[in-house]
């Protein structure tokens, strides 16, 4: 019984497994496909016998695809094959042709994409292709790198057109390398009409910016099957470059034709266009003589100067439209400054203020261009507020300032209404000079190649250097920028260039990261702040730096781990020529250097490169207080190695490179195009002067000869000044009598300064505004660019005030009437002096030692005469004269002593006093000081007042 139930589980264990066991084999077999295929030529049908298949496959799917090579394998006699592969995959399977003779791709490939579920087959008509070699590098106008990343595009246009799908039709960095292809080759279907679309990403700044062109004339390259061509990228980049900037033209000419509807004086940047379409027309002759770098010179330098002049146009219509309301603000202060000057009382001044605003308001519509761009809606309301903000703030600002200035402008407006003439004619002066300022002048700021003079020690430098271009603010705190390797690759490329000289060396630090140690006895070291590393051979042409080595020999070129070091630290050192030394990085040993050559420190110390700095690197020193500053590091810090050696060390990177050329004549050229094509800073020799020439920003001057006018106002102003100030001798006597100091009396004829340069700069301004009009009305070219922003308006009063100012601060430096020192100022004590201290009084003058006498003299003789005019009676034994010179401690002094017996009835002599004039022994002059010993605050305050009017007035004979 027990055998029977066995023999059932048996039974039923096999009934139940064996299809499960079935199952699962199918399952296995059927995760296993094959491809197979057939490669056929797609011109004439034949086989394609030894055709390479290649295998990928991805597991994900979607725009993102991830390909894993699988397998490759060849095709039979019939060009058949098949290969095994598992399910489940997205599969990609390229067919190509390798000629076993040629070693040429013959064929363009042919892939096909599936998802694999079942065994495929595969049909590859591969067709007849030429491979297309692009040399050199991919410029765009917008950037000064080359392109890296860049793809091609092959799309066929014949009648009878290829499926894309068919033939592998994108070839660069977005494609799927599988063959390992470089960048710039392509395999081109032949016997066809085929487009090639170049798609390329450049750096703009800090942004990526998308760029493509089209090449369509590819049948001068005589493709046939199998054939490798080379044809030169700039070829067709060139072309891509001049419509980029061509279009940028368009947009600034239709900018320019706008704004001069609008009345806009836009004469300078019409020129800046001509200049662009003659950099344009030569880029074009150059590119017809396959002169490609100097071609995309041309148009770069076009392309900057065209992206300028639209950000200027585009400038003149924003800064015009958003000036009107501060314009028309300035107008109303002019308005009331005129109104100011006809009356003197402030209700007739702002009424008087409402006609001069109108007239001149409509002076300004008619001549400012912004007006027109402004809707009389928001343009009416705009001049009414200005006018009421300006009545308002003037009682404000009267207030503000103080009774004692109002007084002092108030006197100064009298001063101007009674000389009305010269007033008028100092006016028109300054109208005229603000008027040819705005009209005939511009300075403004621009970007593009700069080229300037520079002066070194070296005479007559061989070559052109190129670095990073540091801005000169930095250049004392950063050494340079480093330059990327692949420069030189660039550079090889030129025509023209027999060789270039790259200079390695070490960043700017402030402490040692390496030294130098004998072999066995590493206790004797010497710290390395500089490693400089070079091309010998050529540095030897460039800088002569082989005249420095004054043991051994100079370096060779490929050496390994050979290096010269000064006789200084040879010697600090205890090693000769030919021994081995120990380079140290921090605490390791890096490695060892033979030491070929020892150079003299002081002439290697002074070895200046093209650019006229020191060769030798540069190092930080901290200073107690302040920021790290550069310095030259010592010639026993340095090692000179070669170039290759000197990046193997860390903080060493590339810092310039030198470049010699085919003819010196044409370093000029070539500096230019390497300063617009990559951006770098470059100086170059033409023998009798060195040059600088970058790409950056700079200011643009032009009308300079407005200086001549600017110091005719200036030299009419002090003379006008001058004038004055010899016919009110006696008013300011008066006003100084009753108390205005000197500084007060010097604002009086500042103030008739301000007021003629505030009135003459509003009025001169719109005047030069209309001035633009005037010059387009009859073709009169003024190659200026007009001032339409409200910065401008302040500008043009700065120049007002700046001329008749200076011209009446001169004067008044040289007319010591009034202010015979302007160091000094009278001051009165509104107290008296503690107990024991003594009234000191400072006199407005300084004097040289050959005028003490004569002034004391005259002094001393108007105080006899005022004491005998106020005291008949008075005694010789009632008050003492003396007269004293003393010098203690290389102070020098001489005083005047007056001596008294008080008397009640006499101010004036009623109090003792010294009258005291001391030099320094670094002073150039004497100063002069009223001393009081006691005496009452009255007779004080008569007595010093007397003495200061009395010296004023021999100052005043004097100067006559």
């Amino acid at each position: 019984m027990a055998e029977r139930n066995l023999s059932v589980c048996l039974f039923l264990i096999v009934v139940f497994t064996f299809p499960i066991l079935s199952f699962t084999d199918v399952q296995g077999q059927s995760s296993e496909f094959f491809i197979s295929g057939q490669a056929l030529d797609y011109v004439t049908n034949d086989y394609l016998r030894n055709a390479s298949v290649s295998i990928w496959h991805s597991s994900n799917r979607g725009s993102s695809v991830t390909w894993n090579f699988i397998k490759e394998v060849k095709t039979d006699l019939n060009g058949k094959f098949s290969v095994k592969v598992q399910s489940g995959f997205q599969y990609r399977v390229y067919s190509y042709n390798l000629n076993s003779e040629s070693k040429a791709l013959d064929y363009a490939p042919s892939f096909e994409d599936f998802f694999l579920i079942e065994n495929v087959t595969l049909f590859f008509r591969l067709i007849p292709a030429a491979s297309i070699v692009f040399d050199g590098s991919l410029w765009f106008v917008e950037s000064s790198k080359p392109s890296t990343q860049y793809s091609f595009i092959i799309v066929d246009n014949s009648a009878s057109r290829l499926n894309n799908g068919s033939f592998v039709n994108i070839y660069g960095a977005s494609s799927h390398n599988f063959l390992g292809l470089p960048l710039n080759r392509i395999l081109v279907p032949v016997d066809r009409n085929i487009t090639i679309i170049v798609n390329a990403t450049v750096i703009v700044g800090t942004a990526a910016v998308f760029r493509s062109f089209t090449i369509n004339d590819l049948k001068h390259l005589n493709m046939t099957k199998g054939r490798t061509v080379s044809t030169d990228i700039r070829k067709y980049s060139s072309q891509a470059n001049l419509d980029i900037v061509y279009g940028r033209l368009s947009v600034s000419e239709q900018l320019i034709e706008k704004l001069e509807l609008q009345d806009f004086y836009v004469v300078a940047e019409r020129q800046d266009l001509s200049k662009v379409r003659k950099l344009l027309m030569s880029a074009q002759t150059k590119y017809d003589n396959r002169q490609y770098d100097e071609c995309y010179s041309n148009i770069r330098e076009g392309y900057l100067n065209v992206v300028t002049t639209i950000q200027r146009l585009e400038d003149i219509y924003a800064n015009a439209t958003s000036s009107v309301i501060f314009l028309t603000f300035f107008l109303a202060f002019t308005a009331l400054a005129v109104s100011y000057l006809l009356s003197k009382r402030l209700l007739i001044r702002g009424l008087m203020s409402i006609p001069f605003f109108g007239i001149l308001f409509l002076l300004f519509y008619l001549t400012y261009p912004g007006c027109r761009v402004v809707p009389w809606s928001l343009l009416i309301p705009v001049a009414a507020a200005s006018l009421g903000i300006v009545t308002i703030i003037t009682p404000l600002f009267s207030a503000l300032v103080g009774e004692r200035i109002v007084s002092i402008m108030s006197l100064a407006k009298l001063n101007l209404g009674r000389r009305r003439l010269r007033f008028i004619l100092t006016l028109m002066s300054t109208i005229v000079l603000v008027m040819s300022f705005v009209s005939l002048t511009s300075f403004s700021a621009g970007y593009g190649l700069t080229t300037k003079p520079f002066y070194t020690l070296s005479a007559n430098p061989k070559g052109v250097l190129m670095k990073q271009f540091i801005l000169p603010e930095y250049r004392s705190a950063i050494g340079f920028y480093a330059l990327d390797s692949s420069t030189l690759n660039l550079l090889n490329e030129r025509v023209n260039i027999i060789t270039v000289a790259p200079k390695a060396e070490t960043l700017p630090a402030t402490v040692s990261f390496m030294s130098l140690s004998p072999i066995g006895n590493p206790s004797i070291t010497a710290r390395i702040f500089g490693i400089l590393g070079i091309k010998a051979s050529v540095e030897s042409q460039v800088t002569h730096i082989e005249r420095i080595v004054v043991q051994g020999r100079y370096l060779i070129d490929g050496e390994n781990d050979t290096g010269l070091i000064s006789v200084l630290m040879a010697r600090d050192l205890g090693v000769k020529v030919g021994e081995n030394i120990i380079l140290n990085v921090g605490a390791t040993p890096k490695k060892e250097m033979k030491i070929v050559g020892l150079f003299d420190d002081g002439l290697f110390s002074s070895l200046r490169d093209i650019d006229g700095e020191l060769l030798i690197p540069k190092k930080k020193v901290m200073f107690e207080g302040m920021d790290p500053v550069l310095r030259p590091c010592e010639s026993y810090e340095t090692i000179i190695t070669t170039w290759h050696n000197a990046l193997e060390l860390p903080t060493v990177a590339l810092s310039r490179i030198d470049i010699l050329t085919e003819d010196s004549k044409s370093d000029s050229s070539i500096a230019r195009d390497i300063a617009l094509e990559q951006g770098f800073d470059v100086y170059y020799s033409t023998g009798s002067q060195n040059y600088e020439i970058v790409v950056s920003t700079y200011l643009e001057t032009k009308g300079l000869a407005i200086l001549i006018p600017w110091v005719i106002v200036i030299i009419s102003m002090i003379i006008t000044v001058l004038n004055s100030i010899f016919e009110q001798q006696r008013e300011i006597a008066i006003l100084s009598s009753v108390g205005l100091n000197p500084s007060h009396l010097a604002g009086l004829f500042i103030s008739e300064a301000l007021i003629i340069g505030i009135v003459g700069g509003g009025i001169g301004y719109l005047l030069g505004l209309g001035s633009y009009k005037l010059m387009a009305f009859f073709s009169i070219i003024v190659e200026v660019r007009s001032k339409v922003s409200a910065a401008w308006s302040i500008a043009a009063v700065s120049v007002s005030l700046a001329a008749v100012l200076v011209g009446a601060l001169i004067a008044l430096r040289y007319s010591v009437v009034i202010t015979p020192s302007l160091m000094r100022r009278w001051q009165k004590e509104e107290n008296a002096p503690s107990i024991g201290k003594s009234w000191v009084f400072q006199m407005p003058i300084r004097l040289q030692e050959a005028d003490l006498d004569p002034m004391f003299k005259y002094v001393i003789s108007r105080f006899q005469k005022r004491l005998q005019a106020v005291s008949i009676d008075l005694n010789p034994e009632d008050f003492r004269l003396t007269l004293s010179d003393e010098e203690n401690a290389g102070i020098k002094t001489k005083t005047f002593k007056f001596s008294c017996i008080p008397r009640q009835r006499i101010t004036i002599g009623g109090v003792s006093f010294n009258l005291v004039a001391s030099k320094g022994k670094d002073d150039d002059a004497y100063s002069l000081m009223v001393v009081f010993g006691m005496g009452k605050d009255n007779a004080v305050y008569k007595t010093a007042d007397f003495l200061r009017m009395e010296i004023i007035g021999w100052n005043t004979l004097k100067r006559k």
